[in-house]
């Protein structure tokens, strides 16, 4: 019994993974990370970018822990990445920093 609530736990879980669907592809650029400490930090960081529409859609289904931006400083490709700082080992901050790293990678490639 025990088996079969794992496996029903796992197709739960995979039924509800998104594919990636990429809108780039970049694999060189510098990258820069800035630890944040608060929700204010974050709809800072956004507001400076532009991406306060984001943000609204984002907090209607919770708070987000992470914002990143790829842009061009003196000519050079540079992925900022504004983030919580993990505390323990694959905590959500932690998968946090791959799910902004792949914006840089992938752009907006989820939903």
């Amino acid at each position: 019994m025990r088996c079969l609530a794992v496996l029903a736990l796992f197709a739960a879980h995979v039924a509800l993974a998104q594919p990636i669907r990429p809108t780039l592809d970049e694999t060189a650029f510098r990258l820069e990370v800035t630890w944040i400490e608060s929700q204010r930090e974050l709809a800072e960081a956004r507001r400076r970018y532009g991406a306060e529409s984001f943000e609204r859609s984002i907090l209607r289904r919770g708070p987000e822990d992470g914002f990143a931006v790829l842009l061009r400083v003196d000519g050079e490709l540079v992925c900022r990445l504004y983030i919580r700082r993990p505390e323990t080992v694959d905590d959500d901050a932690t998968a946090m920093i791959g799910h902004e790293l792949m914006h840089c990678l992938a752009g907006a490639y989820h939903r």
